[in-house]
């Protein structure tokens, strides 16, 4: 199999056993994406497989905290801990096969038959969960430093959030790669049990990034609420797959997105949303900025089970390009076995009115300037949907760094 040969060191422990197996058997059976696979028509990820890179391993090296959070430090796929902070929470690795088994086999299972899913699910080194107890509130958002510090390598994150019952917590992933020619996996697990609240970020920020991976499957169960927003500022090539589970009446799920893209940078987001339970809730929202020769892909799909009467669906993917050369491609998708339910999808691709240029220009301002204000309004419709405040002004300054 050519992964033995361009991925090498990945772990053999025999918790990592536990699911090399098939998917060792689906990836030596199954050719790598291309356009006639439909989830990955737009995006072409041989090349980037072809070569060798080596795992990463973890450093102890220099972390920079961000006050106001609880600061969990990850180098290479390692859990830093002495250099990390401590809440009313737990952050351990999983040591126990079945609990990780298990945590697999309840995933949906074109999530998992996914091609990246498969080579994440075969490649991943260690598997770390954090846990919320029952009715607690954290008092500060947890962020999470994914960082990878050798060049020409890869390096895999698998993490599970647990939310117990009644629980609530803000997590914020980010990936702070600092070397070239790098590539990161990473594998995002989220159980929302009944009457728990999440907001989940990832932010990905690293323009040198050769291909970012990421894949999210979350589980919601009854009157639970979850907030997942996935943020793509830069790296060469990414493509996110998003994947969820409404399986309790009242689950509530908001996915919002957004990709900030310049130069030839490439971004792919996939989301299949399955409602399986009656009065249940998903609302998505994706943007994209794009400029120069960028591309952005949207697939959104929601299933309708038979049993799920009574649910509200929506989705919506806006894109506006700064350039005639910026490419994006949507496809909203809906599958509907249920008679009784709301649901409606739109999509929206055009460039800046030169009617609302013309009026910032009337008034003293330039067109550039005139652009760049125009621009932040189209992004803070998702940046505006993270409710916590300390955590929306660090996803803000991040998005907006650039801007004086």
């Amino acid at each position: 199999m050519y992964l033995s040969k361009h991925y090498i060191d990945f772990n053999n422990d025999p918790l990592s056993q536990v699911l090399h197996e098939e998917s060792k058997q689906f990836l030596e059976t199954t050719e790598l994406p291309n356009r006639k696979v439909e989830t990955w028509k737009y995006t072409n990820i041989s090349n980037e497989l072809e070569k060798s890179f080596a795992l990463a391993r973890p450093k102890n090296q220099d972390f920079d905290k961000v006050s106001g959070f609880t600061n969990l430090f990850f180098s290479n796929g390692k859990l830093i801990e002495n250099k990390s902070d401590n809440d009313d929470f737990s952050c351990a690795m999983v040591t126990d096969a079945k609990e990780l088994e298990s945590i697999v086999t309840q995933m949906d299972k074109d999530f998992k038959k996914d091609y990246a899913t498969s080579l994440q699910l075969l490649l991943h080194d260690k598997v770390y969960k954090i846990k919320v107890p029952k009715n607690t509130s954290l008092s500060k958002p947890i962020l999470i430093h994914h960082s990878i510090t050798d060049e020409s390598s890869f390096a895999q994150s698998f993490l599970i959030i647990e939310m117990e019952e009644g629980s609530k917590a803000q997590v914020c992933e980010t990936y702070e790669e600092e070397s070239k020619n790098q590539q990161f996996f990473s594998m995002t697990i989220i159980n929302s049990k009944a009457n728990s609240n999440l907001e989940h970020v990832l932010l990905q920020t690293n323009p040198e990034a050769e291909l970012v991976l990421n894949n999210v499957h979350i589980n919601c169960e009854k009157d639970s609420y979850c907030s997942q927003s996935n943020l793509q500022l830069g790296m060469k090539k990414s493509r996110s797959y998003i994947s969820a589970d409404l399986v309790g009446s009242q689950a509530e799920l908001h996915l919002n997105g957004l990709n900030k893209l310049i130069d030839e940078q490439h971004a792919d987001t996939y989301i299949k949303v399955n409602h399986k339970a009656a009065h249940s809730y998903s609302h998505q929202l994706y943007k994209s900025l794009l400029d120069d020769k960028s591309k952005s892909i949207f697939t959104g799909c929601v299933d309708v089970d038979r049993q799920a009467q009574n649910i509200d669906a929506k989705q919506l993917n806006k894109n506006l390009l700064l350039s005639a050369k910026a490419h994006a491609f949507s496809r909203p998708q809906m599958e509907i076995n249920a008679d009784d339910v709301k649901c409606a999808h739109g999509s929206t691709t055009g460039q800046m009115s030169d009617d609302e240029i013309f009026y910032f220009e009337s008034r003293g301002i330039s067109k550039e300037r005139a652009q760049k204000i125009l621009s932040k309004a189209f992004l803070n419709d998702v940046l505006l949907k993270v409710e916590n405040l300390p955590l929306r002004k660090y996803l803000m300054s991040k998005v907006y760094s650039e801007e004086k």
